[in-house]
């Protein structure tokens, strides 16, 4: 795969992003364009009022409700161990 490109396509400015990520990859029957979404927030675990608004900005961009939901959540919570803010 070659160069990816990172676009923010809806925030604001204070507690989540939604961003796509966008590749060409060679396959035999040409080149294939990938595009990957991602929500980025500042909380590890993510108030509901937030995840309304990163859910209707990825709907807004054309996922569906089944996309959403096979999105791959990060294990930050447990991986980065005590938070010492809380």
């Amino acid at each position: 795969m070659g160069e990816r490109t990172l676009s923010i396509l809806r925030t604001n400015y204070f507690s989540y992003a939604l961003a796509a990520s966008c590749a060409e990859r060679n396959t035999p029957n040409g080149k294939q364009h990938i595009v990957d979404y991602v929500v980025l927030s500042r909380d590890k675990q993510m108030p509901i009022a937030i995840r309304r608004l990163a859910r209707h900005a990825c709907l807004d961009h054309g996922l569906t409700d089944e996309q959403i939901a096979t999105m791959v959540k990060s294990k930050t919570k447990t991986c980065w161990g005590k938070d010492f803010y809380e």
